[in-house]
């Protein structure tokens, strides 16, 4: 999964040891999931805007074969 992965990287931004087992253990990231994160290249710094929003909470319309087919 990338459950890891997006731990790693909310660890660092956070400066946490993401290596702590408890970090992983505590840390849900479920599946399906969005992890929002704010990265601005000049400063480089990383803003956390969300941890394991459900896909709804995004409000963004989602493509279907149905409507994504021409005709």
């Amino acid at each position: 999964t990338h459950g890891g992965v997006i731990r790693m990287i909310l660890a660092l931004l956070i400066k946490l040891d993401w290596r702590n087992p408890s970090w992983f253990s505590q840390l849900n990231i479920a599946n399906a999931s969005v992890s929002l994160i704010d990265y601005h290249d000049e400063t480089q710094q990383g803003c956390i805007k969300g941890i394991s929003l459900p896909i709804a909470a995004l409000n963004i319309p989602l493509v279907t074969p149905k409507n994504d087919m021409a005709g």
